[in-house]
Formats: C-alpha cells, structure tokens, sequence
C-alpha cells in the first residue's frame, strides 16, 4: 500500500454513474477515478504527482504515486517469483508474535536461522563431493560452508536404487559417469528427517551435533517417471542464491507483518489476510498481554430517518459530512471517549518510521487524500498522465441511477475536525484566558465584553505579532547581539518605562460625597483614565464606593524630564540595549556595511515639495550633529547620550526608499526631531520627544523596522543560521548515540533479577545516560534558531505557538529556588483571513463586516449581528430564523438534533460570543496550568488538525507546564505579594467608623415645633462660622510669621498692621459668638467633633496612600526586576553595556563563538567528555 506522509493511502471508492451517460470524462488508469471536468481531474493528478510518496516495501521516499505504486507493484512480483513457496508459512509462523522489535535484526536472524534449513516442496541443488567433507554442520544443525562457493556434486554413497516396495536397500549405480550431470539439475525435498543431537550420559558432551536429512527426487518430468531418489544431509544442499536474499526477506515482511497493536513496543504479527493462508490466528501469548491494544467501542453514527436519498453527483465525502452533521440525539459522551484515547495517546501518536508504521483499519476511508485535495491553492497544468477521455457506456436500463443511500459512518480512523459530530459545548476555559489591550495591559479577555454597551476605550494592541516577532528575533540571536537573555514580561515593562505616565503610574483620590457639591476641584477630576491593569485590585476599589465616599482612579502627573532623563534608573535601559543590538548589526567597526538591502525591495525617489524639503533640511542637521556623521558614530560605536537616536534616525532613513516602511518613517522622523534643534541639548530633545510624543506602537515599529532588516539582510545573522544548523547536526547525532547506548543499558538492566549485585551500579548507568540525553534536548532546543512556527491548529483554525520551543535556555520548576523563564505562557492566535473562510465558511463579507462591527461596539454584538447568533440571559444559545427564535443548545448543554450546525456556529458556541477569536491580529494567552489542560481534554484525538497538535504537544508538555508555574510563581499570579498583604492590613485599619460617616449628617431627631428647627438650623450656622474663623486666624497668624522673617520695611509693618487689626476682629466675633451660646457642653461637643474631623480626614488620605500604592505595585515590581537586568553578555565580551559604547577597543572578545567550542561545552554538561562528531568536525 503506498504511504502518503508515512501513512497508507487509501483510494477514493468508484463515483455512482452520472445521469447523463453520453458524457466525456477524465480517466485516472491507475487508480480508477473519473471527473466530469478538466479542473478536478488536473487537481487531483497534481496531487498524485507531487514527490510526497513513498513504497511500503522498500522505504523509497520522494517518489510520486505513480512511481510509488509501480514500486510496490515490482516489487510484489519479484516476491512472488523469486521467494520460496514452501519457505513462506515456516518464517511466517516464526515470525508471528516475534520479541524482536528491529526491524534490520529480525532480517538478520531469520537469514541464518533459514539459510541451511530446507523443507518439503523445496527446489534445491547439490554441492561437489570434494567440498562436502570440507563442510561440517554446527551444533544448531546449520552448516558453516559457504553456499556460494559453487554447485558440487552429491557423495556418490548417496545415490538410491529404487528397490522392491519396503526395501531399504542402497547400492551405489553409475556414480562416476553421472557426477557432472546430477550437479547441474535441480532437486526437489520429499521428505525430511530431524536428528536430535546425541549426548554422553555420563559426561553430557555432545556426541553428534544435532542435524536433518532429506530424501531427494530430480525436478524433472522424465526422470520423475523413473522415480530415482537419494538421502542428502543439510550441508550437501543448497538454494539458488537468487531466491533467499535480504533483500527479498525485508520485502516479505513489508508484505506479511505488521506491528500487533500502536502501543509503544509491541511485537510483529501477520496481518489479518495472510492468517488463515499460513494457518495461524491472534492469539496472544501471555507475555506480551501488555501489548494488546485496548478495546475502544466504536461510536456509530446513524443519519436520522429524515434522510433518505442523495444526489448521484454529490462525493463520497459529501456523504460523510452530511451523515456527521445529521447524527442522532444519544450519541456516548465525548468526555468518556477522550479518557479511554488520550491515555494511549502517547504511545500511538509518537512519529514511527515506514518499517514500523502500524497498519490502519480496512475500512478507513479516504480522508488524508481528500484532505489533501481540498488543501491544494494552485492549479497545475503540466501532468505527467496523459489525459484520458471517453464516454460512459449506458447502463441495462438505459439511465444511471440518480440516488443511493448514505451508509451509517463508523469513526475508525482519523477525519477532518469538522467532520466529526458536534459533541455540544466544553467546558468554560476561554474566559480564563488573557490578552494586551492598546497600553500593553494583561488583561482578562472577558473585560468590558458585556452584552450591551460600547468598549471603544479598550482596544487590543493591534499589531501584538510583531512584539513576539522581536522579543524572539533579539532572544534567539542574543550571542550575535551580545544582549543577555530577558522574559517577555520585562521586555513589555521597559517598553512602557519610556512612558513618562507609566512612570509615575496612577492615583487613588478618596473624598467624601457631601463634600463633592461644595468643592470646584473635586468636579474637576471627577473622570477616570483609560487604564484597566490590575484589575482584580481595581476592581476592589471600585467596590468600596458609597452613597458617603467615592473612590476615583486617575493618572498621576507625567514624569519630569529628570526622570525621564534618567534611563539607568527607570526602567528603560532594556529597550535602549535592544535598539543598540539591532543599530550594531548594520555597519561593523571598520565601516563595511554588513547589512544590504536587496535592490527589489527599494522604490524610485519621488519628488519632494518644499515642506518636505524642510523637513529633510532638519533631518540632515540632526544626521550629521557637530559634523559628525551618523555612520562615523556607529562605526565609533558612539551610542551614549542618546546619540544611538542619531543613529537610529539614519539607518530608517536610507530604509525610507523601501515602500512598507515609507510612512512610519516619515511620520516617525516628523515626530522626533524637534523644530528648533539645539547645539547643545539634541540628544536630550531626541529622546524627551521619542518618550513624549510615540506611542507604544510606534515604538515597537521602529524596533520591529530593524528587527525585519536584519533578519533579512543582516550577514550576522545568516552567519548564525547557518552555525545553529551545524551544531544541532552534530548535537543530533550525539543524541542518537546517547539513545542507542541507553537502549543497551536498559536491556541489560531488563534481564538483570533483584539478587544481581550489579543492579544498583547499572540503573546508576542508566540514570546517568538519561541525564545525558535530557541535558543533550535541552541545549537543542536553546541552539536551535529556526523562525518561529505554530505547533499545530485545531479544528476552527486557530494557531498555537510555544516560543519557548527554539533558541531559549529551557528551565526545570523549582518551588525553593528562583528560575527564570521565557514567555511563561502558550499562545493562541485567531485564524487567518484564508483559514476562517475555508474552515468555517464564511464570506469575505460576514468576515469584514464581523470585525468592522466587534472593533467599533464589542464581540458580542457583532456576532448576533453577523451571524445571528447569541446567548440568552438564561445561557441558551439561540438563532433567529424568519423572524422566530431557534435554541441549538440549551444551558445544560443539550443539542438541538433536528438544526445541523454549521461551522461557524460550532465555533461561536465553543469560544463563546464573548471570546470568539475570528482574526488573525487577536492573540490570547494560557497563564494557568488547569486551563492548559482543559484545552489539552477539549481536543478532538479523532480530528486531523487536533490530533497532530497534540502530537506536538505531548512531548513538550512537561517543558510547558513548568514554565507556566515559574512565571506565577514569579509574578504571583494566584498569590498575594506580602507587601500587598502588608498594605491590605494598613487598609482596614484606616476604615472609618459610623460615628466618623455621620459627622455631617444632619440630625434624625424630629423637631416638636419650628422654632426648634430654627435653632437647630442657627447652631449649625455658627458652628460653620466659628470653624471658618479659627482657619482664618491660622492663615493671618502663618502671614503675620512669614513678615516678620522679612526687613523691617514701611510696606511690611503696614501689612503687619493690618493684619493684626483682622485678627482682632476675628477673635472679638468668636468670643460674641461664645458668649452668646447657652451650654458649655456645646463648646465641648464642637471641640471633639473637630477633632473626629480631622481624625477621618487623616484616615481618608491614607487610603488613598494604601489605595494608589495597592494599585500600582505590581507594575513598580515589574519596573523594580527590570532595573535590576544587567546586560551581563556585553560585560563579559568588553566589561560594559552597549549603550555604554561597548566596542572591540575596549577589551577582547571572550563569548565563545565556533560550533566546536559550543559542542565541547554542552558535552562536558554530560558524563560523555569527547564525542565522534567533534573529532569529525575538527577534521
């Protein structure tokens, strides 16, 4: 069977006959297909030509089907011609439940277990009486001559009259005469004898070697009649060399075995259809029971009654699909069917090659080629195949039949996702997931997705690929950068340090609400910013309003320009250092450019008008600052002091002739340099302006810019490929012998019993080489600088990535020790406009319009909009269908059987309309290990595009996993910081009382009559007089202070004057006041009320000292672990940072570079201290 991508393919069955029989068609010979159009037909004949084939019996890859097929074909019949008959059913049996897994040592044994032993039926030949004597036959009865060496005569004491029936008697008859004619003729095997061996009782020394004798008869007609036969032992024979060869006995096994189950280890079986030939069945011995596959139901899906007949033209796979769709209500729960599949999974997902690939079921159908075929985006005309035309014979009626019955579909084999019944909704785990919004922020994706209302202030951070695109660009290249390894959080935080309102993050004001009416400034700042990180403390603030205290979020004032000025300091000495990598790519010290931009990449110069002739007037100043030109300093290596601006600023220039950059750069140029450059001050201007006027976009495009040039263009960076790929060459094949002698080591620990002294010195032997291989697919994976790929796509089209996957250090978990970690996190990225249109079926219509409508409102309008489907407040989902609601599945979860979902419709129940990712710019994140999970259990294993994700996935698993609890454990993630704790205590401890809340409230005693009223109103009035002139007599007395500091001056003691005569008319009013009051308690009892007064006040504002500090300290934590990143790579290469002109001048270059030197030091991470590949590679 010929293999496609290492598993059988199986041909389409024959079309039903079309109803018009007199038309022409295109004929496939080989595989028996027609097609009613040209285009079909050149489709599927492109496919069967590509070189993605390979021969089942021989291993050949890269050959076409046909070429494949023909392969096979030869193949079979050289086996069938060649290959004994009679030898066929012994090796078969031995064969049958074999304990030997390789596939090579099996060849080998079963050629000297066969080579001397003949049996019935066999045509052999004679050997020369001179060279029998020479031979003697081994202990096992196989002869140690060499049966190539001629063909000999037999002894002549061998030859046999026929005598009386019952006679045994020989004599010999003409033997000399016919020596020369009985060597040449063929012999066939009537009969054999096997001889045990004879032993001495006494001394239990073999006598005899055991051995077999065989009665003989010429392989010939005439002499047949004759009926003349002799006896013949097993070294006096042999077979014709041409027909027992390896070659053909690995071809006989491609034909007859296959592994008896997928589990890991399992041992070689005759298949199905040659057991009843050779007389065998499956019965499995008893220590190979663990081998057994275990028994799976199968799921049988039956199309409800409703339908009955199909269209003749419709596929096969139309069939399939509509037979999926249209499944019956009971059908067994998925969850159960995953258990059972994915606890196997390991052992029967793992990539095998073609000599052990397990067969697939009979009755799989022809998915992977119709996958294939549906898959293909270009249309070739240039065939291989001539194209076959004719025309279809009619049928005995007269007419082809125009309907056939759909078969009940039996899921045995690996499908397309969508193909598959629709299971109802997973569990809720995509509301746990995470996204960046516009300022970077990590956030829920759930955030401000309600049912009703516009998010028009929460937007995602449109083009986030392209900060995965150079986090990973300058972490996989870092020893060419000379930049030292940082996670992706830091690389966001300094990112947002050139922020001047990120630095000083945000505020917590705290006001009472009776005060509010009374205060202007209170009204002034009574809005919120647009910020949303730290939701789950923010969320606690905002619970805290009151119908007595509000609680207002806001940011605080922008950084100074000292702060800003300050980056070794603040955070944004990260980003600077990525910059500085990138500038230093483009020219080296000498002033060779080592970056060329390709010719097709750059446009003509246009013309410019004046404005823009300005503008290049400032730009050139800026370019050429003091008369030093920006090349000249990035050959000096001159980047402090925000000349690496400079710098930046030439290089996106001679890149602005490149059509996709043109744009940005102007814009980007347009925004930075300032009107009135400076002769002094311009790299302070450059960068305030950079910090100020940019927004984080802008900055990542920049960096993205040199990001993309280099990656391209850079002779670094192709340099770097280029040793990656040697090293890893030679990293592979360290690990392969690592591998080969682990197996050794665990075969011999297999046959060792618990008594063996050596067993505790042999696992340590095994331990050890696990280590080594453990240690060697660590270091491949940090060596290995491939661009970055999606591990795999599930069934709606959305790409999963694992950054952590190639280029980066791989780190273990270790709750007692601090790691570090890379992203910390899986991706996932919505379908691509191609992949959401083929796999859900939309247009490009629903599709724009869905995202035109989900960026202005929100997701979950413009789903019910679009696609008119939605979730009700009682957790149905429903459509709308001429103007009536339809409920496709309940809140329990059960489907609606009689509506076939479509795709889309799939989709949108599975992700939610909340979470719904529908393009390609949408990224979420999986911060938590049970939410990693619960995507692993929702993938489909019967699914194509699931079951090749998790085939990826299972073996990095562990790595994942790990990486996800050292990000929470570093960010405290699930946890609380003590800090926070800290301050959650301080918190309470500032609640006000009830007595402090109803300190202005006016008295709930009712009032006998309204004179009282009057009096309590008139109390009130003075008290509010008296407060308001003690805070007077503070301020004249702080004025009365502050004059008398200064020289006696007319104008001073004037103002002293009359300032004393105020606080006289002050103090006259109080004591008025005071005497006019009837109680002495009253005085008392204004006296603590000022004093609970202040006492709240004091409380109020250190909330909002709690509060802001609260809200801001994980982001200052973020900024705090990034000030501490030291570019310890530039250190050690020249003993500063970059950005510190860091240069050749300034000391030698220490990192070690050449590919032998690498390998040499990841093996003496290993107990292998020298290794072949490094001698070979010194040679």
């Amino acid at each position: 069977m010929v293999l496609y991508k290492r598993k059988p393919i199986i041909l389409p069955p024959p079309k039903p006959l079309p109803s018009d029989l007199n038309m022409y068609v295109w004929h496939i010979d080989e595989t028996g297909e027609w097609f009613p159009n040209y285009e079909e037909y050149v489709q599927r004949l492109d496919f069967y030509t590509r070189h993605h084939f390979t021969c089942e019996i021989t291993g050949t890859s890269c050959l076409t089907f046909f070429e494949a097929l023909d392969s096979e074909e030869s193949q079979f019949k050289l086996v069938e011609e060649k290959f004994p008959l009679k030898l066929r059913e012994p090796i078969a049996r031995f064969l049958h439940f074999n304990g030997i897994r390789r596939l090579d040592a099996l060849v080998e044994k079963v050629y000297a277990k066969f080579k001397n032993d003949f049996f019935p039926g066999e045509i052999v030949f004679l050997r020369r009486n001179k060279e029998t004597t020479q031979n003697s036959t081994t202990s096992n009865g196989n002869s140690t001559s060499n049966s190539q060496n001629g063909t000999p005569q037999p002894p002549i004491e061998y030859l046999i009259e026929p005598g009386p029936p019952g006679s045994n008697t020989t004599t010999p008859n003409n033997a000399t005469s016919q020596s020369h004619h009985l060597a040449q003729k063929p012999y066939i095997i009537k009969e054999k004898v096997q001889f045990n061996p004879t032993i001495d009782p006494v001394t239990q020394e073999v006598l005899v070697p055991g051995h077999a004798k065989y009665m003989l008869v010429e392989d010939d007609a005439e002499s047949s009649s004759n009926n003349k036969s002799f006896v013949a032992d097993q070294d006096q024979i042999y077979r014709d060399r041409s027909t027992f060869t390896k070659h053909l006995i690995k071809c006989f096994f491609k034909i007859t075995l296959q592994r008896a189950s997928t589990k890991m280890g399992s041992p070689w079986c005759v298949k199905r259809e040659y057991l009843q030939m050779y007389g065998l069945t499956m019965d499995w011995p008893a220590d190979m029971l663990k081998y057994k596959e275990d028994e799976v139901p199968l799921q049988i899906l039956v199309p409800p009654d409703t339908i009955s007949t199909k269209s003749t033209s419709a596929t096969d796979d139309a069939a399939i699909s509509n037979a999926g769709s249209n499944m019956v209500e009971n059908v067994k729960s998925k969850k159960d069917k995953n258990k059972k599949r994915d606890d196997n999974l390991d052992e029967t997902d793992i990539e095998m090659d073609n000599e052990t690939q397990a067969p697939k079921p009979k009755r799989r159908r022809k998915n992977k080629v119709k996958e294939e075929e549906s898959a293909l985006d270009d249309q070739s005309g240039n065939t291989t195949k001539e194209t076959n035309t004719f025309k279809k014979e009619e049928s005995p009626t007269g007419t082809a039949s125009t309907t056939h019955q759909p078969t009940p579909v039996s899921i045995t084999s690996i499908m397309d996702d969508l193909l598959l019944p629709y299971q109802g909704p997973p569990p809720s785990f995509l509301q746990n997931l995470t996204y960046y919004n516009k300022n970077l922020e990590c956030l829920p994706v759930t955030l401000h997705e309600v049912n009703n209302g516009v998010n028009s202030k929460f937007k995602r951070f449109y083009d986030f690929q392209k900060v995965l695109q150079v986090y990973q660009f300058i972490n996989n290249f870092n020893n060419k950068l000379y930049i030292s390894y940082f996670n992706l959080d830091e690389f966001i935080t300094s990112l947002k340090c050139t922020d001047p309102y990120e630095l000083k993050g945000e505020i917590v004001k705290v006001s009472l609400k009776s005060h509010e009416s009374d205060s202007k400034g209170d009204n002034a700042i009574s809005t919120e910013d647009d910020w949303q990180r730290n939701p789950k403390m923010r969320d606690m603030i905002r619970s805290r309003e009151s119908e007595d205290i509000s609680y207002i979020i806001q940011k605080d004032d922008p950084a100074s320009d000292d702060v800003l000025d300050d980056f070794n300091n603040n955070g944004s000495a990260l980003i600077i250092e990525c910059f500085v990598s990138l500038i230093r790519l483009f020219v080296d010290e000498d002033g060779e450019s080592t970056c060329v931009i390709i010719d097709d990449w750059l446009t003509d110069e246009n013309d410019e008008n004046e404005e823009e002739e300005e503008e290049n007037s400032l730009l050139e100043k800026v370019l050429n600052y003091r008369n030093v030109n920006w090349v000249e300093r990035l050959m000096k290596r001159q980047f402090n002091n925000g000349y690496w601006l400079i710098i930046l600023l030439g290089i996106l220039q001679d890149s602005s002739r490149i059509p996709k950059y043109g744009s940005f750069i102007k814009s980007f140029s347009s925004k930075i340099i300032p009107n009135d450059v400076s002769s002094t001050q311009l790299q302070k201007q450059l960068w305030r302006n950079f910090c100020r006027k940019l927004s984080l976009q802008d900055k990542l495009e920049a960096l993205w810019i040199l990001v993309d040039l280099a990656s391209n263009s850079a002779i670094d960076i192709k340099n770097a490929v280029d040793d990656s790929m040697d090293l890893c060459t030679l990293i592979r094949s360290e690990r392969f012998r690592v591998s080969r002698d682990l197996k050794a080591e665990q075969n011999i620990l297999e046959s060792m019993s618990e008594e063996d002294p050596n067993l505790q010195e042999q696992k340590k032997k095994v331990d050890i080489l696990q280590n080594d291989k453990l240690i060697l697919d660590k270091r491949l994976m940090e060596n290995d600088l491939q661009r970055s790929k999606h591990i795999g796509t599930d069934r709606y089209g959305n790409r999963y990535f694992w950054l952590d996957l190639s280029g980066v250090p791989v780190e273990e978990f270790d709750p007692e020790h601090k790691s570090s970690y890379h992203t910390g996190r899986l991706w996932i990225q919505g379908p691509t406009e191609s992949a959401a249109k083929f796999f859900l079926k939309i247009t490009d219509e629903e599709l724009n319009s869905w995202k035109k409508l989900s960026s202005e409102k929100n997701r979950v309008i413009a789903t019910k909009e679009i696609f008119k489907l939605y979730r009700t407040e009682d957790g149905n989902y429903c459509t709308m269908e001429n103007d009536q609601e339809i409920i496709l599945v309940t809140s329990d979860g059960l489907i609606n059987s009689s509506v076939e979902l479509s795709p889309i419709q799939r989709k949108i129940i599975d992700e939610t309309p909340e979470c719904l990712l529908l393009d390609e710019h949408q990224w979420y994140s999986v911060e938590d290990v049970d939410d990693l999970n619960n995507i692993i259990n929702w993938f489909e294993t019967w699914g194509r595009r699931e079951h090749d994700l998790l085939r990826q996935l299972k073996p990095i698993a562990h790595y994942l996993e790990a990486s996800i609890n050292i990000r929470n454990s570093a960010l405290a993630l699930n946890d609380s910081h003590d800090e926070e704790l800290k301050l959650m205590k301080d918190l309470s401890e500032n609640e006000l009382t009830v007595s402090e809340l109803g300190l202005d409230k006016i008295s709930n005693i009712e009032a006998t009559s309204t004179a009282e009223q009057e009096n309590i109103k008139n109390e009130e009035l003075e008290d509010s007089k008296l407060e308001q002139i003690e805070n007077d007599l503070e301020t004249i007395a702080d004025d009365i202070m502050k004059l008398d500091d200064l020289s006696k001056t007319r104008k001073n003691i004037n103002a002293i004057a009359d300032l004393e005569s105020q606080r006289d008319a002050l103090l006259e009013e109080k004591q008025n006041i005071i005497n006019s009051q009837s109680l002495g308690a009253r005085i008392l009892a204004r006296s603590e009320k000022k004093r609970a007064r202040l006492s709240r006040a004091n409380k109020l504002k250190k909330q909002a000292e709690i509060l802001t500090d609260l809200l801001n300290y994980r982001h200052y934590h973020n900024m705090e672990a990034t000030m501490k990143w030291e570019n310890q790579l530039a250190k050690k290469a020249w003993g500063t940072p970059l950005r510190k002109n860091a240069s050749n001048k300034k000391g030698s270059n220490n990192i070690i570079e050449t590919t032998d030197e690498k390998l040499t030091e990841i093996l003496n991470e290993t107990s292998r201290t020298s290794s072949p590949s490094l001698s070979t590679s010194g040679q």
